[in-house]
């Protein structure tokens, strides 16, 4: 090897070496240019991730028996370079209710929440549909869907005075038996 091809490789060498210091001290992204300066929604309820999929993905709502509420906290924080905007949050079943959140513009970093509550009127499971516009270019409609249930709770009385002679029986060895049911409310 010549004295020039060692010069040659010295400097590519030496380039390497600068590049590699260069993008070790660059923040993330910086190489490629600055941080965007838009906005960027992320929805979420405590720590989970709400999807902007109406179609596969839902929340459920806490089961709740008739004339009670259920209630759920959403969070919206934008994690952009930019200010968000949110519109009206909107559902299309009266069954729901959004609470709209105190803020409608959000900082860079800065969060807000809104609630959606559920009052069932009859047993079963209904769906809601919740939408509102932003300006994060990747998320300008977010809709997602919720789902709330209602349970029937049974109660059972008996009454000892007007069973049948012969029907509550019971097993002492067992302790298996049987109990006559006069009427359910």
């Amino acid at each position: 090897m010549n004295q020039y091809s060692k010069m040659g490789q010295l400097k590519k060498y030496s380039w390497i070496i600068f590049i590699f210091f260069l993008a070790s001290s660059c923040q993330e992204g910086e190489l490629l240019g600055p941080k965007s300066e838009n906005p960027h929604l992320l929805l979420s309820i405590g720590s989970t991730v709400v999807e902007d999929d109406i179609d596969s993905s839902f929340v459920k709502l806490p089961e709740v028996s008739l004339g009670t509420t259920a209630k759920r906290t959403f969070t919206i924080k934008n994690q952009g370079g930019g200010d968000l905007n949110i519109s009206e949050i909107t559902v299309d079943n009266n069954l729901f209710v959004v609470t709209q959140p105190e803020l409608t513009l959000l900082k860079p970093k800065e969060s807000t929440t809104f609630v959606v509550s559920f009052t069932p009127q009859r047993f079963g499971e209904r769906i809601g549909h919740i939408g509102f516009m932003t300006n994060d270019q990747e998320n300008p409609a977010f809709l997602f869907k919720v789902i709330g249930s209602s349970v029937r709770e049974l109660s059972i009385a008996y009454n000892d005075t007007e069973t049948p002679e012969g029907i509550n029986t019971a097993s002492v060895a067992t302790g298996v038996g049987t109990k006559f049911i006069t009427s359910m409310e």
